[in-house]
């Protein structure tokens, strides 16, 4: 079989593209070859360069610094620009190549700290590359068993409580053992056929009988991309009819989460739609957009349960807060209006800043342990998860499973530096 070919490109050839190379040959081994070229290519790798990517791992010594020459960009299938001065000056030779820019800084002549922090980045670009593009291959299956599964998902189970919905059950399972209850959720999003999307809400069905049959602690939570949102508003629609009428039947409860700010209007208006006729379902908001607080009036004002949280999606500077003072300061807010407007409010973040000061909020107003819950992810801080259980607060743990786990292993990644640390020492190990 032809390997595909991808090839990075940046400036000197001894930093930033040589670390890219690395990755995507050690994670793609097997479908692709990766070349990496700059356009005034320094002769040699950076010292640090090779340093931070042995700390992964990956042994790129060998590699050398060469120029476009030294390729042939016709066989080249991808071409990712890594710096933003070459835009516009390499064009691809074939009308097949796809031509890429992830511009990011050169570390060039900075600490190693900042080849770390370009390091980890670069490796993040490749895997969304690779699960991408890997996607739109699927006749090719053994790249994502053999690789992606047998390097990552070991690790990703950290986050993630299995493929099947037996394995998730087992998690609940030990989490109720724990005094701790669940929301499951079954991975995937961004669905864009219809089919895929009957088969996500076929498999929540499933979901909420297997909560039943087991007798565990846990309601449901989902995604309306996942559903079909992006296909057809009454599709989608018809979808979620479905989840919560099953859920409905079961004495149970869904949980509709918020994505990315572009879907928010139509999450919330599919929302409120639902909630005339189910009151078994309930909705996010995410504490960094602007808007939330006027979305959160409207949400109390109808008598829904409201989640709230930072928000994980990158989002620009004009709909949301950038710094962190300024996302908690919102969170204290909403979290107030939801203590004494709100119903049963579920408060999700592993901010100790943000903990304590519930803490002490619900202390100093009298507000019962019985009136809210704490919400977290599976995987993160469970220390602090089974502690706060132990005091007597109400813990739900966000429990995903399925087979599309990596752009939501790839998010816990992002949002906190210790799960990279995670992923670094039992990735590695020996």
């Amino acid at each position: 079989m032809v390997l595909k070919q991808v090839l990075f490109v940046c400036i000197g050839n001894s930093c930033r593209s040589p670390m890219a190379e690395g990755f995507a040959n050690y994670y793609g081994r097997g479908w692709l070859t990766a070349l990496s070229v700059g356009s005034h290519p320094a002769g040699f790798l950076m010292p640090n360069t090779i340093k931070v990517m042995q700390e992964k791992g990956i042994d790129i010594s060998s590699q050398s610094s060469k120029g476009l020459a030294a390729v042939d960009l016709e066989r080249t299938d991808w071409i990712v620009i890594m710096e933003s001065s070459l835009a516009g000056v390499i064009d691809p030779l074939s009308p097949r190549t796809e031509l890429l820019h992830w511009f990011l800084p050169d570390p060039v002549g900075e600490s190693i700290e900042f080849y770390r922090e370009v390091r980890d980045q670069i490796e993040m670009k490749v895997l969304d590359f690779l699960e991408k593009n890997t996607r739109a291959a699927e006749s090719h299956t053994n790249f994502r068993d053999d690789v992606l599964d047998r390097i990552l998902f070991p690790v990703a189970k950290r986050f993630v409580a299995g493929r099947t919905i037996q394995e998730a059950v087992r998690v609940v399972q030990g989490l109720n053992e724990q005094g701790i209850s669940a929301t499951l959720d079954v991975l995937g999003e961004n669905v864009q056929d219809k089919g895929s999307a009957q088969a996500a809400a076929d498999r929540y069905l499933t979901t909420l009988d297997w909560i039943e049959k087991a007798g565990i602690q846990s309601n449901v939570s989902l995604k309306l991309t996942q559903m079909g949102l992006e296909i057809n508003r009454e599709f989608c629609h018809s979808n979620l009819v479905r989840i919560c009428e099953r859920a409905a039947r079961t004495g149970n409860f869904v949980r509709i989460d918020m994505e990315g700010s572009r879907h928010t209007e139509a999450t919330l208006s599919l929302f409120f739609d639902l909630y005339r006729e189910y009151k078994n379902v309930g909705i996010v908001i995410q504490a960094y957009l602007r808007r939330s607080a006027c979305d959160l009036q409207r949400i109390n004002n109808a008598g829904a349960r409201v989640r709230l949280c930072k928000g994980a999606y990158k989002e620009p500077p004009a709909i949301a807060y950038q710094k962190m003072p300024e996302i908690r300061e919102n969170f204290k807010k909403l979290v107030e209006v939801l203590f004494t407007k709100g119903d049963y409010p579920a408060i999700a973040t592993h901010d100790d800043q943000l903990i304590d000061w519930t803490k002490q909020h619900v202390r100093q107003n009298q507000i019962s342990p019985a009136q809210f819950e704490l919400q977290m992810l599976y995987g993160v801080r469970p220390e602090t998860q089974r502690a706060l259980a132990r005091q007597g607060y109400r813990m739900r743990v966000y429990v995903p499973y399925g087979t599309h786990w990596l752009p939501y292993f790839s998010r816990r990644l992002r949002e906190r530096k210790e799960n990279v640390y995670f992923v670094l020492r039992n990735l590695f190990k020996g």
